[in-house]
């Protein structure tokens, strides 16, 4: 089931490719002028990865191989609270319309984030130790991927391990906005992130907020019931107060959410991967 579940979600992906096929977005443009040694604004200047990725191509390789990692760690997860969740539950991410439309914008950080998150759970689920060495990586990744990757992996986590990666975490990311030399900008979003992201979001509809989650809301319930899932959620979420994107954020809690399918019956996880996967690409 392992072995098919990839295979189908490598077809999502080269469906969309396919179909869409790639663009640098304007983020991506930033990335690609870091790897090329060039200095950026923040939060842009703050990433490592970025500056490690010389071309289009290398961002292709790296992108494709934190999906399937993305994908594969996911239904690790799911399989160690249960077997007949895990191809649903994995299959639902891989669905998600923030995922596929991510196919098409290979030039972002935030495949390499997802993964790195569902890495960390799975790392998590059998050793403190390991996922502290994974979650770590997220520093590399942006300021915040370490701390959302440690926030999910709260409910395996001893408090201990928790705590100090949630320090060091924190650390990190202020050790490296202290000493990232960046551009000036005089791009309006950049130098006022709330206010432009406040402005963006009072003109969106209160159904745009969920509808990209497609048919994991069929798991709201469960996950209603697990406070730790939530303050996930809502952490997700709140990246939303200071930019514009939305479901490009808020999918850092689509391990969690898909974790909830564990307490679904097995075909209503179903029902809900095949809405998912027919749920139209709109918010990102």
């Amino acid at each position: 089931m392992f072995v098919l579940t990839i295979i189908i979600s490598a077809a999502i992906y080269c469906a969309q490719l396919w179909r869409h096929g790639t663009t640098v977005t304007p983020d991506g443009r930033f990335y690609l002028a870091m790897g090329n040694g060039g200095i950026v604004p923040r939060p842009y200047a703050l990433r490592v990865l970025p500056s490690l990725i010389r071309t289009l191509a290398g961002w292709r390789v790296v992108h494709a191989v934190s999906y399937l990692a993305l994908i594969a760690a996911t239904y690790a997860a799911v399989h160690h609270v249960s077997a007949a969740h895990a191809m649903p539950a994995a299959l639902t991410i891989a669905a998600l319309p923030s995922v596929r439309q991510s196919a098409s914008w290979p030039v972002l950080t935030d495949m390499p984030t997802w993964a790195l998150i569902a890495c960390g759970v799975v790392a998590a689920q059998h050793d403190s130790l390991l996922a502290m060495g994974i979650i770590g990586l997220g520093v590399l990744i942006t300021e915040r991927a370490a701390v959302l990757a440690t926030v999910a992996a709260l409910p395996w986590l001893e408090t201990d391990a928790a705590v100090g990666l949630l320090a060091l975490s924190i650390a990190a990311a202020v050790a490296v906005m202290a000493n990232t030399p960046a551009a000036d900008t005089d791009i309006e979003w950049l130098r006022h992130p709330f206010k432009t992201a406040m402005a963006k979001h009072r003109q969106s509809s209160l159904l745009s907020w969920w509808l990209p989650w497609g048919g994991a809301v069929l798991a709201l319930p469960c996950i209603s019931k697990a406070p730790l899932s939530i303050f996930m959620v809502a952490v997700a979420y709140a990246q939303c107060l200071v930019a514009q994107d939305r479901a490009r954020l808020y999918t850092a809690a689509a391990v969690t959410v898909v974790m909830a399918f564990t307490g679904l019956d097995p075909m209503v996880a179903w029902i809900a991967a095949v809405i998912t996967y027919f749920t139209p690409i709109t918010e990102v």
